[in-house]
C-alpha cells in the first residue's frame, strides 16, 4: 500500500485570519463597540495552545469538549484583553469563538489540493490527514469535500500527543 500522510491547516485548507480572525469575529459581533482586528489578538496567542507545548502530552484529554474547556483561559485571557471586557464575560463568548472557528464557509481549500489528490488516488497512493488540530478535524476534512479522498483523520487533540 502506498500511504501519503498530510498535515491539515497550511498544506490542505486555510482559514482567513486563522485563531486570531475567528477570536476578533467574535469579539467584534459580542462586543459593543469593539473594533478588533486579527492583529490585535495575534500577541495573545503566542502560548497556551497544546501545540506551543510539543513535549507535554496531553493524554488526559479524551473529548472535544475536554479540549475546548482546556483552550479556554487562552480564549478568555485574549478576549478580556483585547475586548477590554471582564474575565467573566469574555469567558462566556469563548463557545463562540469555538463556533465562529469551525464554521466551515470560513475554511479555503488550495486549489490545487483537489486535483493533487484526485491524481495521486489514480495512481494508486491513500491519504491520511494527520494534524495538530481541533477535535473536530475529521469533520472539518469532511464538510470540505475531501472525504472521499482521506482515508482517515488524526487529530493531535484527540491522540493527546503533537
Amino acid at each position: 500500500m502506498k500511504l501519503i500522510l498530510w498535515d491539515f491547516d497550511g498544506t490542505l485548507a486555510f482559514r482567513k485570519g486563522m485563531w486570531s480572525g475567528a477570536l476578533a469575529e467574535v469579539a467584534r459581533s459580542y462586543v459593543p463597540g469593539c473594533s478588533a482586528v486579527r492583529e490585535d489578538f495575534a500577541p495573545h496567542l503566542q502560548s497556551g495552545f497544546p501545540w506551543h507545548s510539543p513535549q507535554v502530552p496531553h493524554t488526559h484529554i479524551t473529548s472535544g469538549e475536554q479540549w475546548w474547556h482546556e483552550l479556554s483561559p487562552v480564549l478568555g485571557a485574549a478576549l478580556a484583553a483585547v475586548a477590554t471586557i471582564p474575565l467573566a464575560h469574555a469567558k462566556q463568548l469563548v463557545p463562540r469563538v469555538r463556533e465562529t472557528y469551525l464554521d466551515s464557509r470560513h475554511w479555503r481549500l488550495f486549489e490545487d489540493v483537489v486535483p493533487c489528490l484526485q491524481a495521486l488516488t489514480r495512481n494508486g497512493w491513500s491519504h491520511v490527514v494527520l494534524s495538530n488540530h481541533v477535535p473536530e478535524l475529521p469533520s472539518l476534512v469532511e464538510s470540505l469535500g475531501l472525504g472521499s479522498y482521506v482515508a482517515a483523520t488524526f487529530t493531535s487533540a484527540l491522540l493527546g500527543y503533537e
